[in-house]
């Protein structure tokens, strides 16, 4: 949660989509570069949840506050329905994964996350 809340943090109280990808393209670049060790540890606590029944209960209520602050963030940028905002959500962690495991000097998340919210609003 804590990356989720510098997000907030950097976005103030007034934010338009423009400024949300600008934001949320930075923290993905942050969580996969000078972050990267904190990401593939996390990522490696959710490959150990798919058989660990605890871990996963744990994973799941972080889940469950990371939608309750996403979803007026979610409502600002157009995104009505939860299902859409945890397809954001899946996108987004499928960037890092993917940087994470075949870093691309080009990476670019902002295009692909302003084509997703573009795509569901």
């Amino acid at each position: 949660m804590a990356a989720w809340d510098s997000l907030a943090a950097e976005l103030g109280p007034a934010f338009d989509i423009e400024r949300f990808v600008d934001t949320l393209g930075r923290l993905v670049r942050r969580l996969t570069g000078e972050g990267r060790v904190v990401t593939q540890a996390r990522l490696a606590v959710f490959v150990e949840a798919g058989v660990n029944a605890a871990l996963q209960q744990r994973i799941n209520e972080a889940q469950q506050r990371l939608l309750a602050w996403g979803e007026p963030v979610a409502a600002a940028l157009g995104l009505r329905e939860r299902r859409s905002l945890l397809t954001l959500l899946a996108v987004v962690e499928g960037l890092m994964v993917n940087q994470v495991a075949n870093p691309d000097p080009e990476f670019d998340p902002e295009s692909a996350i302003a084509a997703v919210l573009r795509g569901l609003a």
